[in-house]
C-alpha cells in the first residue's frame, strides 16, 4: 500500500510575493497531505526552536518552499524545513512546520 492513502487533509498554501517594495502573503495552490505532531526526537533535532512542531506528508511533486504558510481547519502553519524522500515505493515530502504565522 502506498503512503498516499494517508493524504486525507486538504491544505491551502500562501507564499510571499514582493510588490511595491514590500513582502505580502498571497494565496497560491492547495494540496492534500497528512499532518501529525512531531515526535520528541524531531523537536530535539531542531533544538526546540519550533514552538509546536508538526510534520506534513504530501506528494513529492507538491509545490512548497520554506517560509510558505499552509492552513487547514483554520490553523496556520509556517514551513520551516522540507525533506524530499524521492527514492523507493513511498516517495513523498516531509514538510516540517511550526504552528502559527
Amino acid at each position: 500500500m502506498s503512503i498516499e492513502r494517508f493524504y486525507t487533509t486538504t491544505f491551502t498554501r500562501e507564499e510571499f510575493e514582493y510588490t511595491d517594495n514590500k513582502s505580502v502573503l498571497v494565496e497560491a495552490t492547495g494540496f492534500v497531505g497528512h499532518i501529525q505532531q512531531a515526535q520528541p526526537d524531531v523537536i530535539q533535532f531542531y533544538e526546540g526552536k519550533f514552538a509546536l512542531t508538526h510534520i506534513i506528508w504530501c506528494a513529492v511533486d507538491t509545490v512548497i518552499v520554506e517560509g510558505d504558510v499552509v492552513t487547514t481547519d483554520g490553523v496556520d502553519y509556517t514551513v520551516k524545513s522540507i525533506q524530499k524522500n524521492s527514492v523507493g515505493f513511498n516517495q513523498h515530502l516531509e514538510v516540517y512546520v511550526e504552528e502559527g504565522k
